[in-house]
Parts: C-alpha cells; sequence; structure tokens
C-alpha cells in the first residue's frame, strides 16, 4: 500500500467535502468539480516538474515519464499546476480569480497537511538523524527504508500549517475583497514549505547552497505577497470612494 498516495487522497477528498460545504448550495457541485480539475492540474504540474528535475534518468526511461504511481512528485510543480489551473479556469468561465481562488481555499490546509503526515510514513521529507537520548526526536525511515530517531520535521511541519490555518479562519471572519483568504493560504503554505525545506535530510538538488525547493517557496512567497498587497490596496481604494461618497 502507498501510504503517500492514500493520506494525499484523504486529504484531497476531505478538502473537497470543505469546498463543498462552504460554497452555497447552487455552486457547491460546480466548485467541488473546479477543485477536481484543480487536483488533477497540480498531479500534473509535480510531476512534469519531477521529470524536469530529474531529466538526465527519465531520458534513458522515457517509458517511466508518465507512471507517477511509482513515486515521484514535485510539491513546488504541484502548486504551479493547481494555480494555473484555477487561474484559467476562472478566466474561461470569466469567474472573478480572487472569488474563485477563495472558494476553493478550503481545499488546501487538509491537502497540506496530509502531505507531511503522509511523508511522514513515506520516507520523505525527512529531519536529521539526532542522538537515540533526544526524547523529541520520532522514529521514521529513509528512502533506503532504514528507521531512525529524527528531527520531526514533517510533523512539525503538519503542525505549523494546522495552527496557520486555524488562525487564518479566525482572522478572516471580518469582510475582506475575494482573494484575501487565498493568498493569505497561499503566503503561510509557501512560508511554512520554504522553512521546514531547510530542516530536510533527504536527498535532493542543491543550487547555489539551497535546495530547489527552497528556491521555489521563495518565489510562491513573494508572488503570494505581491498579490495580498495588491489586494488590500484595492480594499483601501474601495472603503476611500465609499467614505467620499458618503
Amino acid at each position: 500500500m502507498n501510504i503517500f498516495a492514500l493520506s494525499v487522497g484523504l486529504g484531497s477528498a476531505l478538502g473537497l467535502w470543505q469546498v463543498a460545504r462552504t460554497a452555497p448550495p447552487k455552486t457547491a457541485l460546480i466548485n467541488v468539480q473546479i477543485g477536481l480539475l484543480s487536483l488533477l492540474g497540480g498531479l500534473l504540474g509535480s510531476r512534469v516538474v519531477f521529470v524536469l528535475t530529474h531529466s538526465s534518468y527519465f531520458l534513458s526511461h522515457l517509458g517511466e515519464a508518465a507512471q507517477f504511481w511509482l513515486g515521484g512528485l514535485s510539491w513546488p510543480g504541484a502548486v504551479f499546476g493547481t494555480t494555473a489551473s484555477i487561474a484559467m479556469i476562472a478566466v474561461t468561465r470569466h469567474i472573478p480569480p480572487g472569488k474563485l481562488f477563495d472558494d476553493l481555499s478550503p481545499l488546501f490546509p487538509p491537502l497540506t497537511i496530509a502531505a507531511w503526515l503522509g511523508c511522514w510514513q513515506a520516507a520523505c521529507a525527512y529531519g536529521v538523524v539526532v542522538p537515540g537520548t533526544a526524547f523529541w526526536g520520532i522514529a521514521s525511515p529513509d528512502e533506503a527504508g532504514v528507521i531512525l530517531k529524527r528531527f520531526p520535521t514533517q510533523l512539525l511541519a503538519s503542525l505549523a500549517l494546522l495552527f496557520y490555518f486555524l488562525w487564518l479562519e479566525i482572522r478572516m471572519k471580518k469582510t475582506h475583497l475575494p482573494g484575501r483568504k487565498a493568498w493569505l493560504s497561499g503566503l503561510g503554505i509557501s512560508g511554512i514549505m520554504g522553512f521546514f525545506s531547510l530542516l530536510r535530510a533527504d536527498p535532493a538538488l542543491i543550487w547555489l547552497g539551497l535546495r530547489l525547493e527552497t528556491w521555489a517557496s521563495m518565489g510562491f512567497f513573494l508572488f503570494f505577497l505581491a498579490a495580498l498587497v495588491l489586494n488590500i490596496q484595492k480594499q483601501k481604494r474601495t472603503e476611500k470612494f465609499i467614505r467620499n461618497a458618503l
């Protein structure tokens, strides 16, 4: 049994249920369908980026490039594929992008948390080995199947995401322009992923001393930060216009 796939599948199902639960009855089914398409885009993006970053292997094993069930996904590719899919759907269906991203934002908390927990049992994104006497270490396997006491990177990342999204739910009880919740979600995910990428000990491609996913997380962080700043400025202009009109 592929524990990681099972965990991500359960997280996706829970996320889609949240999308349906929080949507108006008339749009619940449509939002779930769009959520499924965005998940497909995320899967394609994650596999494409993984294949491209391991092109030396797949050039001689072309038949395995599409066999994602054998393992090999990239979370930066998943974020890019999901984001691009939602944006394209918003344009083609003439839906304000900020509103659609907000409508689908309940999908992301259970999905990202489940992915980290799945990594805990699937020997990915593990932390460095710690002394056996370290009470805070947690036994987890590496890609060779060796189970040792390691820094609890996966567990701490899951908890960080959980607490961040709980804070975000409380924060977003106030009225904001469409897109605010989605941009804050992306900002939190990219920031947390970037921070915990520095604590990972699994093999990775390195560029200028940092893992590629660390660079990707910084790029996503800047993108969502820019979107958030524009959203805040737009809300201020709207509020100013209303005050002047009154």
